[in-house]
């Protein structure tokens, strides 16, 4: 339903998805054995598995920094952790485009 009615909130929010998503450790690639890789500094998976979780629970979006602590892998640095204004804004809009998404589609199902 989502995808054909309001393409444009899915893609607002696989463009702040990818943000974080796409960040990679300033360290740069390194050899594996297979080959090469460049480790991923936010992990987006716990995000999706707590984020939901939270908003039943408490009601309200997560603070920048619990956001932050939910979301760094164990490859992010001090500084990939650091909380300056751009990246305060980005885990806002994230939070505001999820929300959007799920009222979006509870509204679609007719369920609150």
């Amino acid at each position: 339903v989502l995808l054909s009615k309001h393409p444009d909130l899915i893609t607002q929010f696989k463009k702040v998805f990818s943000y974080f998503e796409k960040a990679k450790s300033q360290q740069g690639p390194r050899k594996v054995l297979d080959g090469r890789t460049w480790d991923a500094i936010y992990c987006m998976r716990d995000v999706l598995r707590e984020l939901p979780i939270h908003l039943v629970e408490q009601e309200m979006f997560m603070t920048p920094d619990a956001f932050m602590a939910t979301m760094a892998s164990s490859y992010a640095k001090k500084r990939d952790r650091t909380l300056h204004a751009a990246k305060v804004r980005k885990i806002r809009e994230f939070q505001t485009r999820y929300w959007t998404l799920v009222r979006q589609t509870a509204k679609a199902c007719k369920t609150t």
